[in-house]
């Protein structure tokens, strides 16, 4: 490989000119003319101009927001409006119904102390609405009979508002005469379509004769007999009115002689008293 390249020699400074090293070459001063050249040129101007005196495009403003079709302070000045009123109706209405409670309650006690202090009424009769009136048709009339329906149920009649008076009802029950009365003696013998009816009779002549009998001499009807049907009866619907032993207490407590008899629906006089 040494003897392929035995002839060549190293080269020795300054043997080649214009390859010497020139240490202005990298700074080097370029002539007048060139400067007179470019003398007249400028800077261009900054096609921004100054970036503070920018000219911005105007903001756009947005479309101001509705609610239900109102602008916001009208809407609200609106609800504010609705919600005073509301708020009024309501607390009115309280107290409206506040005054017509304590108005009803003050009415209400009113009435029960105005009712308390009244005396009580007597009822016509205790009959209830489950009371039954059967028909009872017979060849020339037609009875009604609410037995056994109206059994042990208490009937008052006044002929004399002054003088009620109170009887006791038993279905198919015949009362007995006092031993006093002769056994023919009835005080009421007449027809009548009801036992209610054959009561009335009865309590209208307690009331018509109250002075004889006051003074003892007249019978009271206490008891009466109502013939209830047409089988077998030679008195149908006819009603019987008499004396009967009757010791029947304050209370009303049942006290009489009484006997059961199918053709007989009977009543006594359980307040049985002097009639003024």
């Amino acid at each position: 490989m040494a003897s392929q390249y035995s002839d060549l020699e190293a080269v020795r400074e300054n043997q080649q000119p214009g390859l010497e090293h020139d240490p202005m070459l990298h700074h080097q001063v370029l002539p007048d003319k060139y400067n007179a050249q470019y003398s007249d040129l400028q800077h261009a101007p900054n096609p921004y101009g100054n970036q503070n005196q920018y000219q911005y495009p105007a903001a756009v403003q947005p479309a101001p927001q509705k609610l239900w079709g109102l602008a916001p302070k009208t809407f609200w000045i609106v609800f504010a409006i609705i919600s005073i009123i509301v708020i009024g109706a309501a607390v009115g209405g309280g107290v409206g119904a506040s005054q017509l409670h304590k108005s009803s309650t003050k009415s209400t006690a009113n009435t029960d102390s105005s009712t308390s202090s009244a005396p009580p009424t007597s009822a016509t009769s205790n009959l209830t609405p489950s009371l039954t009136t059967t028909p009872v048709i017979g060849p020339s009339a037609t009875l009604l009979r609410d037995c056994p329906s109206s059994n042990n149920t208490l009937l008052t009649v006044s002929p004399n508002p002054s003088n009620p008076q109170t009887f006791r009802k038993l279905c198919s029950t015949d009362f007995l005469k006092a031993a006093s009365v002769p056994s023919t003696e009835n005080v009421v013998n007449t027809q009548t379509t009801s036992l209610n009816d054959c009561i009335g009779l009865c309590a209208a002549y307690n009331e018509a004769n109250k002075t004889s009998i006051n003074d003892g001499a007249g019978y009271v009807c206490n008891a009466v007999c109502w013939r209830n049907g047409f089988v077998n009866d030679d008195f149908p619907g006819n009603c019987f009115g008499f004396t009967t032993a009757n010791s029947t207490d304050s209370l009303g407590t049942q006290a009489f002689d009484t006997t059961a008899d199918g053709e007989c629906d009977g009543a006594g006089w359980i307040d049985q008293r002097q009639l003024q």
